[in-house]
C-alpha cells in the first residue's frame, strides 16, 4: 500500500519546472500551446513525469543543429 510519502509519478508546475530545468511560464505557455499535456485536478494543473521527459527528448531532438560538432549543441529558440 502506498503511502503519504511515496514519490509520486505526478508534476505540479513548479515541480515539473524544476525537472526541466525552465521557468513556471515556460511550462505554463508548453501546455497551453499544445506542446505539453497536462491535467487539470481539482483546479490545478498536474504533469505526469514521462509527458515532462518527452517534451524534453522532443525539444533536445528539435534544437541540436549539429550534433558532430565539438563543443556545445547549438540550441534554436524557435517561436
Amino acid at each position: 500500500m502506498a503511502g503519504e510519502n511515496d514519490p509520486t509519478p505526478w508534476l505540479t508546475v513548479p515541480q515539473a519546472a524544476a525537472r526541466a530545468q525552465v521557468g513556471r511560464l515556460v511550462i505554463y505557455r508548453a501546455v497551453k500551446g499544445g506542446k505539453l499535456k497536462a491535467v487539470k485536478v481539482a483546479g490545478k494543473l498536474r504533469l505526469h513525469i514521462t509527458w515532462v521527459d518527452a517534451w524534453l527528448e522532443t525539444a533536445a531532438a528539435l534544437a541540436v543543429i549539429n550534433p558532430e560538432a565539438p563543443g556545445p549543441a547549438l540550441v534554436y529558440r524557435g517561436r
